[in-house]
């Protein structure tokens, strides 16, 4: 284990410690990667939604790129309709 400090393990070390494969490690990894990456665009999603209670799936969009963030409408859609299904 050179280049490590005192304290640190590599993903080896720690997935032997913790009894699961690498590959069940970057598995989960990559799964879960994309949902905090997108936690900022469905944070401001909300906030557009809940501004402009007027402003759909159409409308959020365009006032996204405006703000220079490119998405789609049907991402748009897809996460108004996942935070509808939490809040219910």
């Amino acid at each position: 284990m050179t280049g490590l400090s005192q304290g640190e393990f590599n993903i080896d070390r720690m997935c032997w410690l913790a009894g699961v494969s690498r590959a069940s490690y970057y598995r989960h990894w990559l799964d879960s990667a994309p949902r905090r990456a997108e936690t900022g665009l469905r944070d401001l999603i909300q906030k557009l939604a809940l501004g402009n209670t007027h402003y759909g799936y159409r409308r959020i969009p365009a006032q996204l790129r405006r703000e220079g963030w490119q998405v789609s409408h049907k991402c748009v859609l897809r996460i108004m309709r996942e935070d509808n299904r939490r809040n219910t």
